[in-house]
């Protein structure tokens, strides 16, 4: 599996000034891609599918200036994603009162690896998935009062998959390899609760659109994926 996350809880406001963190554990609407069905199998279906999904993560944000910061999450069957964001207009979070009004631009870079093994009787399959790509997005907010924003902004996402998969039965391996790409591109709506030296919840949902490909050949590409995804964050800003 990879899951292309459509929820990030990434606002139009950076966190606050020089050394201002943020820790969240979340749960992550994503659109959810199949490159390997019955890993058991002596024939293991690469054929990709897509669906919606949730998988639960963690995520920071790092503020290295008041209008810049650093910021990271990972999720079950996701990448992990490690990025900056640059506030262009508005005041940080930590310094934001009623009425400010806030544009961001984010980007960040997605990689790592999942292993898996799973037994059938006498059959073993292990399988690996190595992960690479990107994400960028852009961010509107304005604080309704002083301990509630709102934002929205338009995201796209890139994902790139190499899976291995060895399949063991009377010490004999049979080994599948498949590589894909995937693309969630979408527009989020968000709720922000709570100030910095505080606890904070987020709730958000993303229209999503997604679609997979799987590059090895022969190539094949499933139908575009379109979902509402929603996704839920509690956090601490210290």
């Amino acid at each position: 599996l990879v899951d292309m996350p459509s929820n990030r809880f990434l606002t139009s406001e950076t966190p606050g000034d020089t050394g201002k963190l943020q820790l969240d554990v979340r749960a992550i609407g994503v659109q959810e891609a199949e490159i390997i069905d019955d890993v058991t199998s002596s024939s293991p279906d690469t054929t990709p599918v897509i669906r919606e999904n949730s998988v639960f993560g963690v995520g920071a944000e790092l503020a290295l200036h008041h209008l810049i910061s650093i910021y990271g999450y990972t999720g079950v069957d996701t990448p992990a994603y490690i990025g900056a964001k640059i506030q262009l207009i508005g005041a940080p979070e930590e310094r934001a009162s009623q009425g400010n009004f806030s544009v961001a631009i984010a980007g960040a870079m997605a990689f790592g690896d999942d292993d898996e093994a799973t037994t059938s009787g006498d059959i073993t399959a292990d399988t690996s998935v190595d992960y690479s790509g990107y994400e960028a997005a852009v961010l509107i907010g304005y604080r309704m009062r002083e301990s509630a924003l709102i934002y929205f902004g338009p995201y796209i996402s890139e994902t790139n998959a190499e899976a291995r998969n060895t399949r063991t039965e009377s010490g004999s391996e049979t080994l599948t390899e498949v590589e894909g790409e995937g693309t969630n591109q979408g527009i989020t709506l968000g709720l922000k609760f709570g100030r910095s030296n505080a606890i904070y919840f987020q709730i958000e949902a993303a229209y999503s659109k997604a679609q997979w490909t799987r590059t090895t050949a022969p190539e094949v590409e499933t139908e575009e994926n379109e979902e509402v995804n929603i996704g839920a964050a509690i956090g601490i800003s210290i």
